[in-house]
């Protein structure tokens, strides 16, 4: 089954305004991973809105700046850990041969699985 879905790509300013119709924002820089963890992406951070759901790619630290300052307009967000822990059981199975076992929802990291 297939979902309806449309991206649009905007050319990067400073201090750069979040369109309102925005549905998912992230984050796919290294721009806030460890040891740089007061960066945050140059956006102006009072135009995402709670309708917003914002992601990032950074694992380190899991709650970055750029994800706080986004909840604090109400915004829901998700870190990269579950990505990290997903790319982790794809990479065992890459170099071993074996299946990773189990499946995450994204909490294990937190969990130390």
């Amino acid at each position: 089954m297939k979902t309806d879905s449309s991206a649009k790509y905007l050319n990067w300013k400073n201090n750069m305004e979040i369109p309102s119709d925005t549905d998912i924002l992230i984050n796919a820089t290294s721009i806030g991973f460890s040891p740089n963890v007061t960066d945050k992406p140059d956006i102006d951070y009072t135009t995402i809105t709670p309708e917003m759901c914002v992601c990032d790619v950074i694992f380190n630290p899991a709650e970055t700046i750029f994800l706080k300052s986004a909840a604090e307009n109400g915004a829901k967000t998700i870190t990269g850990l579950g990505m990290l822990v997903q790319q982790a059981a794809l990479n065992f199975t890459l170099w071993t041969g074996v299946e990773a076992a189990g499946r995450c929802d994204g909490g294990c990291a937190e969990e130390g699985v």
